[in-house]
């Protein structure tokens, strides 16, 4: 399955069009019906579902395109039918359709043109990352394919999958009489992988014997290419660590592998 193109910069409404439904089971069929379509006029459009008695008011998308079958027939066309054009040889997409009538009848479309740039705005935030900062000693990292971050201590059904885990102990240099000699300051890698969904990963860092001061952390995430700056891109952090006292370093990952949806070769004829 290749994804549709966004709208064209400009075409006319003389150009051909085209509904895309898929062939009655759309789970197990893949079969594409192509419909041959003509614009009809917004008044028209209205003037029918009033008629016919479905004129109902929260069916109507605010941005609408309405089209019907060239060589007619009865039918009900599924919400998200696609309406597209055929240009420089791929499929563009025009606009996705309205649960209700449609071949003769005609049918509404959402203008997707008047939505593409938020379809791409939302898309460019899956895969971004979610860093909540609990203390000075304690981070939260969060990856996942939503494009609504989420903040905070990881809930219980966030940590039903542990993939990952590591504790180390860090010990300052000493002096030859025995006392501490300066701040330690240890470098962690932490890689966040493309296939993975990491539903909540604790970073912690504490000191082994009890005092009043808290070691510090903070993350880094290394330099990477534009290119690199996608939702299908690994990440790569270094986490830094200051401390004058022996302290043990944690980190803690929940999350599930992402196993993309296999491509499936759909068949389709396009109408004369």
């Amino acid at each position: 399955m290749f994804p549709i193109c966004s709208p064209p910069q400009e075409f006319s409404t003389g150009e051909e069009i085209y509904a895309m439904t898929l062939f009655n089971d759309c789970y197990n069929s893949s079969m594409v019906m192509v419909h041959k379509m003509d614009y009809v006029d917004t008044t028209h459009c209205h003037d029918y579902y009033r008629r016919v008695e479905l004129d109902i008011e929260t069916m109507w998308p605010i941005h609408l395109v309405c089209a019907k079958g060239v060589k007619g027939g009865h039918c009900i066309w599924r919400s998200g039918t696609a309406l597209v054009i055929r240009d420089d040889g791929q499929w563009k997409l025009l606009g996705l359709g309205v649960y209700g009538p449609g071949c003769q009848s005609p049918s509404r479309f959402l203008d997707y043109g008047m939505y593409h740039y938020w379809v791409q705005r939302s898309i460019t935030r899956i895969g971004q990352p979610a860093i909540t900062r609990i203390a000075p000693n304690h981070l939260i990292v969060r990856r996942t394919t939503t494009n609504i971050p989420r903040f905070g201590h990881c809930d219980p059904e966030e940590q039903r999958m542990e993939i990952f885990s590591d504790r180390t102990t860090v010990v300052p240099p000493y002096t030859e009489f025995g006392e501490f000699d300066q701040i330690a300051n240890v470098y962690y890698n932490v890689t966040l992988l493309h296939n993975v969904d990491y539903h909540c990963i604790i970073i912690k860092v504490w000191h082994v014997f009890k005092t009043t001061a808290t070691p510090v952390m903070t993350i880094h995430r290394f330099k990477t290419k534009p290119e690199e700056n996608t939702t299908r891109s690994d990440i790569h952090y270094f986490v830094d660590i200051k401390s004058r006292q022996t302290c043990t370093f944690e980190v803690i990952a929940y999350g599930a592998a992402v196993h993309p949806e296999e491509e499936i070769e759909l068949d389709y004829t396009i109408p004369t």
